[in-house]
């Protein structure tokens, strides 16, 4: 019978080219659970609950590497609207789950 090895966490990143393509990963992933909600035929309000608190965990891991990210402020504009984009979106697959 096998079991189950813990998954290990990733180093932490090394510099700030790492910490960009870290908030680049985790924008991208976040879209991707807003997205898989969305496509799901039957969304519960449960089920966009769930989504919600995802996308706020991705928000927290971006905003707390921006700090070490070395962005310009321009770079971090963007990313601020991409945060309130994903936010928007989650908002929105929560309005969908609650319509059904």
């Amino acid at each position: 019978m096998k079991t189950k090895q813990p998954k290990s966490e990733p180093a932490a990143p090394a510099t700030a080219a790492d910490y960009a393509e870290l908030i680049r990963k985790k924008l991208d992933a976040g879209f991707a659970v807003v997205l898989n909600a969305n496509v799901g035929t039957r969304s519960t309000p449960d089920s966009a609950r769930r989504t919600h608190d995802h996308v706020e965990e991705i928000v927290a891991g971006v905003n707390h590497a921006l700090g070490s990210a070395g962005l310009t402020e321009s770079q971090r504009h963007v990313v601020e609207k991409k945060i309130s984009a994903l936010r928007e979106a989650a908002r929105i697959a929560g309005l969908r789950a609650n319509q059904s």
